[in-house]
This record gives structure tokens, sequence and C-alpha cells, in this order.
């Protein structure tokens, strides 16, 4: 049985079957670390001052950047005990093409707290 797997409800279509598909998502991950700034605890906000960006995100680094908490999963602390002068690192799922700017209050999907020096 060519191009089968040992799975049924998947096919096999070859090598890169699925890049296409990739190249066709609006979304992609930013990735920002940098210290808090201000934070906001009862709205789930914090300004983070980026020192560090994935690709994508490099327009950012050097920026001040106020991110949405609320739907973020938080790793390695809780938010009510983050401070300015931590160190996080964010995730979020923007647009391929910002044209270096952010939405006026992007969601972050995941943030990672650093450990301190």
């Amino acid at each position: 049985m060519p191009n089968s797997t040992p799975y049924p409800s998947i096919s096999h279509l070859g090598h890169h079957a699925h890049s296409h598909a990739r190249s066709n998502n609006p979304l992609v991950n930013y990735e920002l670390t940098g210290e808090i700034r201000w934070l906001d605890v009862p709205l789930e906000r914090v300004v983070l001052g980026v020192q560090q960006t994935d690709g994508h995100a490099g327009a950012f680094c050097g920026r001040d950047v106020t991110l949405d908490l609320e739907p973020a999963r938080v790793y390695g602390g809780r938010l009510e005990t983050l401070t300015p002068g931590t160190r996080i690192h964010v995730k979020l799922r923007l647009p391929r093409d910002l044209g270096g700017e952010l939405p006026d209050l992007p969601s972050a999907h995941s943030v990672t707290v650093l450990p301190g020096d």
C-alpha cells in the first residue's frame, strides 16, 4: 500500500506535504523577553521592556510593549507575585506582517518567569 500509514485517518502525501499550508497561515509566533516595567494585577496587564526577540519580533527589541496577560498561561510563578524588574519570556500569536506596529493591546499566549541573576 503506497502512500499509506499505520494510522487510518492520516494519509502520507510525501516529503513537505504540509509545508505549503503553513506558509498560508496568517498568524505566527512572536517571542519577547525582557523586564516588567509596570504591571496591573487586577487588569492582568504588563508593560514589558523588550530586550530580546525572535526573528519575527525583531522590530520590537528595545521598546516598551503593553501586553494583556488574561488569556496567558504563566509558568514558573503566578501573576500576583510578579514585580517590576522581573524578567519574563512572552509568546504571542500575531499576524505575520505587522508593518512594524503591534496591535493596541496584544494578548499573550504564554508567559515564563525567568530565574533572577
